[in-house]
Protein backbone atom coordinates (compact mmCIF):
# COMPACT_ATOMS: atom_id res chain seq x y z
CA UNK A 1 0.00 0.00 0.00
CA UNK A 2 1.05 3.34 -0.82
CA UNK A 3 1.90 6.22 1.99
CA UNK A 4 1.15 9.15 -0.76
CA UNK A 5 -1.68 10.59 -0.68
CA UNK A 6 -3.89 10.88 -3.35
CA UNK A 7 -6.35 14.02 -4.74
CA UNK A 8 -9.42 11.90 -5.86
CA UNK A 9 -10.61 15.45 -7.23
CA UNK A 10 -7.41 15.42 -9.51
CA UNK A 11 -7.82 11.68 -10.78
CA UNK A 12 -11.79 12.58 -11.50
CA UNK A 13 -10.26 16.19 -13.05
CA UNK A 14 -12.96 17.66 -10.94
CA UNK A 15 -12.47 21.18 -8.15
CA UNK A 16 -13.12 20.50 -4.79
CA UNK A 17 -16.78 22.12 -4.48
CA UNK A 18 -17.93 19.94 -7.25
CA UNK A 19 -21.50 18.96 -6.99
CA UNK A 20 -22.33 15.17 -6.87
CA UNK A 21 -23.79 15.10 -10.26
CA UNK A 22 -20.62 16.65 -11.61
CA UNK A 23 -18.59 13.86 -10.18
CA UNK A 24 -20.97 11.37 -11.50
CA UNK A 25 -20.43 12.47 -15.11
CA UNK A 26 -16.98 13.07 -14.46
CA UNK A 27 -16.74 9.11 -13.67
CA UNK A 28 -18.93 8.22 -16.86
CA UNK A 29 -16.81 9.86 -18.99
CA UNK A 30 -13.44 8.88 -17.49
CA UNK A 31 -14.54 5.26 -17.45
CA UNK A 32 -15.35 5.33 -20.84
CA UNK A 33 -12.16 6.88 -21.94
CA UNK A 34 -9.66 4.47 -19.96
CA UNK A 35 -11.95 1.24 -19.08
CA UNK A 36 -9.34 -1.82 -20.24
CA UNK A 37 -11.89 -3.25 -22.94
CA UNK A 38 -11.80 -0.15 -24.40
CA UNK A 39 -8.04 1.42 -23.97
CA UNK A 40 -5.09 -1.23 -24.23
CA UNK A 41 -2.67 1.90 -23.70
CA UNK A 42 -0.29 1.07 -20.86
CA UNK A 43 -1.21 2.49 -17.60
CA UNK A 44 -5.19 2.92 -18.77
CA UNK A 45 -6.07 -0.11 -16.57
CA UNK A 46 -4.31 1.88 -13.33
CA UNK A 47 -5.88 4.80 -14.03
CA UNK A 48 -8.99 3.28 -14.66
CA UNK A 49 -9.09 1.23 -11.32
CA UNK A 50 -8.21 4.87 -9.39
CA UNK A 51 -10.76 6.56 -11.37
CA UNK A 52 -13.29 4.27 -9.62
CA UNK A 53 -11.45 4.65 -6.54
CA UNK A 54 -12.02 8.02 -6.33
CA UNK A 55 -15.42 7.62 -7.50
CA UNK A 56 -16.54 5.09 -4.45
CA UNK A 57 -15.23 7.95 -2.31
CA UNK A 58 -16.55 10.89 -3.36
CA UNK A 59 -19.87 9.74 -4.53
CA UNK A 60 -20.93 9.05 -0.80
CA UNK A 61 -21.76 11.88 1.15
CA UNK A 62 -20.34 11.00 4.43
CA UNK A 63 -16.99 9.67 3.07
CA UNK A 64 -16.56 12.60 1.00
CA UNK A 65 -16.73 14.89 3.91
CA UNK A 66 -14.17 12.83 5.92
CA UNK A 67 -12.40 12.89 2.69
CA UNK A 68 -12.70 16.48 2.55
CA UNK A 69 -11.44 16.79 5.92
CA UNK A 70 -8.32 14.67 5.26
CA UNK A 71 -7.83 16.81 2.13
CA UNK A 72 -7.68 19.81 4.04
CA UNK A 73 -5.39 18.58 6.76
CA UNK A 74 -2.79 16.87 4.01
CA UNK A 75 -3.22 20.77 2.53
CA UNK A 76 -2.18 22.43 5.38
CA UNK A 77 0.40 19.97 5.87
CA UNK A 78 1.96 20.50 2.56
CA UNK A 79 1.71 24.48 3.04
CA UNK A 80 3.29 24.16 6.63
CA UNK A 81 6.31 22.28 4.91
CA UNK A 82 6.42 24.47 1.94
CA UNK A 83 6.40 27.57 4.70
CA UNK A 84 9.30 25.86 6.78
CA UNK A 85 11.20 24.63 3.49
CA UNK A 86 11.40 29.05 2.20
CA UNK A 87 13.05 29.67 4.69
CA UNK A 88 15.80 30.25 5.55
CA UNK A 89 18.36 27.53 6.79
CA UNK A 90 15.97 24.79 6.72
CA UNK A 91 16.91 23.69 4.02
CA UNK A 92 17.00 20.29 6.25
CA UNK A 93 13.10 20.09 6.87
CA UNK A 94 11.84 16.60 5.73
CA UNK A 95 8.76 16.04 4.34
CA UNK A 96 6.54 13.34 6.27
CA UNK A 97 4.03 10.99 4.26
CA UNK A 98 0.45 11.24 5.23
CA UNK A 99 -1.80 8.63 4.97
CA UNK A 100 -5.32 8.32 4.85
CA UNK A 101 -7.01 5.74 6.57
CA UNK A 102 -10.12 3.78 4.31
CA UNK A 103 -12.70 4.11 7.09
CA UNK A 104 -12.74 5.67 10.60
CA UNK A 105 -15.53 3.05 12.76
CA UNK A 106 -17.76 5.65 14.77
CA UNK A 107 -19.72 4.59 17.97
CA UNK A 108 -22.76 3.51 15.86
CA UNK A 109 -20.81 1.38 13.16
CA UNK A 110 -19.51 -0.54 16.68
CA UNK A 111 -22.98 -0.92 17.70
CA UNK A 112 -24.31 -2.06 14.53
CA UNK A 113 -21.54 -5.00 14.17
CA UNK A 114 -22.36 -5.80 17.85
CA UNK A 115 -25.68 -5.99 16.88
CA UNK A 116 -24.90 -8.05 14.12
CA UNK A 117 -22.45 -10.21 15.75
CA UNK A 118 -25.36 -10.64 18.22
CA UNK A 119 -27.93 -11.89 16.21
CA UNK A 120 -27.44 -14.82 14.61
CA UNK A 121 -27.02 -16.54 18.19
CA UNK A 122 -30.48 -14.80 18.90
CA UNK A 123 -31.45 -16.20 15.68
CA UNK A 124 -30.64 -19.72 16.63
CA UNK A 125 -31.73 -19.83 19.99
CA UNK A 126 -35.56 -18.51 18.81
CA UNK A 127 -35.76 -20.96 16.95
CA UNK A 128 -34.65 -23.86 19.06
CA UNK A 129 -37.29 -22.21 21.12
CA UNK A 130 -39.90 -22.57 18.39
CA UNK A 131 -38.80 -26.39 17.50
CA UNK A 132 -39.14 -27.34 21.55
CA UNK A 133 -42.70 -25.58 21.29
CA UNK A 134 -43.66 -27.54 18.50
CA UNK A 135 -42.79 -30.67 19.79
CA UNK A 136 -44.10 -30.14 22.94
CA UNK A 137 -47.39 -29.64 20.88
CA UNK A 138 -47.11 -32.72 18.97
CA UNK A 139 -46.36 -34.95 22.58
CA UNK A 140 -49.74 -32.80 24.01
CA UNK A 141 -51.53 -33.95 20.87
CA UNK A 142 -50.72 -37.68 21.10
CA UNK A 143 -51.15 -37.45 24.59
CA UNK A 144 -54.80 -36.02 24.60
CA UNK A 145 -55.14 -38.69 21.53
CA UNK A 146 -54.44 -41.48 23.60
CA UNK A 147 -57.65 -41.66 25.93
CA UNK A 148 -59.54 -40.86 23.28
CA UNK A 149 -58.38 -43.74 21.01
CA UNK A 150 -58.52 -46.56 24.51
CA UNK A 151 -61.98 -44.99 24.57
CA UNK A 152 -62.77 -45.69 21.07
CA UNK A 153 -61.48 -49.14 21.20
CA UNK A 154 -63.68 -49.93 24.12
CA UNK A 155 -66.38 -48.98 22.33
CA UNK A 156 -65.44 -51.00 19.23
CA UNK A 157 -65.03 -53.78 21.54
CA UNK A 158 -68.51 -53.21 22.82
CA UNK A 159 -70.11 -52.84 19.47
CA UNK A 160 -68.39 -55.79 18.85
CA UNK A 161 -69.56 -58.21 21.27
CA UNK A 162 -73.06 -56.33 20.96
CA UNK A 163 -73.09 -57.47 17.33
CA UNK A 164 -71.98 -60.77 18.25
CA UNK A 165 -74.50 -61.30 20.55
CA UNK A 166 -77.38 -60.36 18.00
CA UNK A 167 -75.53 -62.29 15.43
CA UNK A 168 -75.65 -65.38 17.66
CA UNK A 169 -79.72 -64.94 18.42
CA UNK A 170 -80.29 -64.87 14.93
CA UNK A 171 -78.50 -68.00 14.31
CA UNK A 172 -80.19 -69.82 16.59
CA UNK A 173 -83.56 -68.47 16.20
CA UNK A 174 -83.31 -69.84 12.55
CA UNK A 175 -81.81 -73.12 14.01
CA UNK A 176 -84.08 -73.81 16.66
CA UNK A 177 -87.13 -71.59 15.22
CA UNK A 178 -86.99 -69.94 18.53
CA UNK A 179 -84.75 -67.24 20.05
CA UNK A 180 -82.93 -67.68 23.16
CA UNK A 181 -80.18 -66.42 25.02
Amino acid sequence: MSNEFVNYYDELELSQNASPEMVKQAYRTLSKRFHPDHNQEEGAEAKYLSIQKAYEVLSDPSTRSRYDQQLNQYRDLSNLTDALNQQEGTANVQEETYTIEPYQYTFKDYCYLVMRALFWPIKIIGLLIYWAFLAVCWIITILAMIPSLIIGALAFLFMAAIGFVIILLIVSWFMNGTPSL
